[in-house]
C-alpha cells in the first residue's frame, strides 16, 4: 500500500479545502494509506474527514498566531517526513506548495503541487515569484483544474506540458429538480466575502432590476469589515429586503434547491465549485468570463458569461432569466446534464489515482 501525505494550509471553509475533503472521503483505502497536514489553521472541515486518517493539526496554543504556527508546523513537517517514508507528498496552494517543496527537495522526497487559481497571487508576493519556478523544475506533477491554468504554467512559468495534469473538480451529484416555485425568484452566490469575488457587482446590478419577484442570498464567509462593507451597501441602495447575507454555512445544499439562478461575479477564479454545485442542481448560472468559468458555463447553452465588472451585461441576462421560465428550464437541464456527463466525484477520483499510479510505478 503506498503512503501519501497530503499537504494544505487549513481546512476552513473554501473551494480547495472542500475539494480536499472529497479526495480525503472517496479515494481508494485499499490502495493508499493517507495522512494530512495543515500549516497554519487547523479549520471546520476537519469535521468531515474520515476519522482513521492521520491528520497533523496545528496545536491550539499556537493557532492563532500566526507566523509563529507557520514556524513551528515547518519544523515538524520537516521531522515528520524524516522519520515517515511517504512515498508521495501533495501540495495545496501557494504556501504548502514553497513551504512542503522547498523541504521535499533538501528531503529528496517526490512532490506534487496543486494549481487551483491562475497565479495572479505572484503580482503581489515576490517571494513566491522567485520560489515557484524553482520547485516547478523539480515538481513530478502539477495537477489543475482548468485548461485556463494549466496555459498559464506552460506558457508564463515554463513548466513542461508532461508535467500537467488536467483534473476537473467534480461534485456529488443531486437529482435534478424540476417544480421550484416561482412566484418569487431565488437568485444565489455561493462566495465568500473577499474582495476578488466583487459582490458589489452583484448588489450594483440588483439596483437595476426593473422586475420585483426577485430575492438574493449571498452565501459564504469572511472578515467582520467584509461583511460590514456589503452590509452598508445593500442599505444604501435600500435592498434590504430583497438581500440578504448567509454566513457560516457549511453546506448550501438547502440554499441551491429553492433557487433559481446561480451567480458568480469574481475577477480570478481557477475552476469554480460553486459553478457546479449550481448545475448539479440543475440552475442557469451567470458567471464572469474568467479562468475555468468559460469551461463549464457554455454562453447561451446553460447560462451567460459577462465581462468582468460589467453590472449592465449582468443585471441584462438576470431580467433574461427572470422573465422567460422556459429558458430558465432549458438552461438548468443543461447545466444539470453536463455536470452529469463531465463533472462527477467519480469521475475526479478516477483521474487522480490514474496519475499517482503513474508517478508511484517510476
Amino acid at each position: 500500500m503506498k503512503r501519501i501525505l497530503y499537504g494544505i494550509g487549513t481546512m476552513n471553509i473554501g473551494g480547495t479545502e472542500k475539494h480536499l475533503v472529497q479526495i480525503l472521503n472517496t479515494i481508494n483505502k485499499n490502495k493508499y494509506n493517507v495522512s494530512l497536514f495543515l500549516l497554519y489553521k487547523n479549520g471546520v472541515y476537519l469535521t468531515q474527514i474520515p476519522q482513521n486518517i492521520k491528520v497533523y493539526k496545528v496545536p491550539k496554543f499556537i493557532e492563532k498566531s500566526g507566523k509563529l504556527s507557520v514556524i513551528f508546523q515547518t519544523i515538524r513537517l520537516f521531522f515528520i517526513l524524516i522519520k515517515s517514508k511517504y512515498d508521495l507528498l501533495h501540495f495545496y496552494l501557494p504556501h504548502m506548495y514553497v513551504v512542503g517543496g522547498v523541504l521535499s527537495l533538501l528531503l529528496r522526497k517526490k512532490f506534487i503541487m496543486s494549481r487551483r487559481s491562475l497565479n495572479n497571487y505572484q503580482k503581489s508576493n515576490i517571494f513566491f515569484r522567485i520560489i515557484e519556478p524553482i520547485l516547478h523544475k523539480k515538481v513530478v506533477s502539477v495537477m489543475v483544474n482548468s485548461r485556463a491554468i494549466g496555459q498559464q504554467l506552460n506558457e508564463k512559468e515554463k513548466v513542461e506540458k508532461e508535467k500537467i495534469h488536467l483534473i476537473y473538480n467534480g461534485v456529488s451529484s443531486s437529482k435534478k429538480i424540476n417544480n421550484r416555485q416561482n412566484k418569487i425568484l431565488n437568485l444565489v452566490c455561493v462566495a465568500n466575502f473577499i474582495k476578488y469575488k466583487r459582490h458589489e457587482d452583484l448588489i450594483n446590478s440588483c439596483v437595476m432590476l426593473t422586475k420585483s419577484n426577485w430575492c438574493l442570498k449571498l452565501v459564504g464567509n469572511g472578515s467582520k469589515k467584509r461583511k460590514e462593507e456589503l452590509t452598508l451597501l445593500i442599505k444604501k441602495h435600500k435592498l434590504q429586503s430583497k438581500i440578504k447575507l448567509v454566513c457560516n454555512i457549511v453546506d448550501p445544499s438547502k440554499i441551491l434547491k429553492e433557487s433559481h439562478v446561480g451567480l458568480l461575479c469574481s475577477e480570478e477564479e481557477g475552476f469554480s465549485n460553486s459553478i457546479l454545485e449550481y448545475m448539479s442542481f440543475g440552475l442557469p448560472v451567470i458567471a464572469s468570463k474568467v479562468g475555468g468559468n468559460c469551461e463549464s458555463v457554455i454562453h447561451g447553452k446553460n447560462g451567460y458569461l459577462f465581462d468582468v465588472g460589467n453590472t449592465k451585461q449582468i443585471c441584462k441576462f438576470i431580467t433574461e432569466l427572470l422573465t422567460n421560465k422556459k429558458l430558465r428550464e432549458i438552461m438548468g437541464k443543461n447545466s444539470w446534464n453536463s455536470q452529469q456527463k463531465n463533472f462527477t466525484l467519480s469521475k475526479q477520483i478516477s483521474d487522480y489515482e490514474s496519475v499517482y499510479n503513474k508517478i508511484l510505478e517510476n
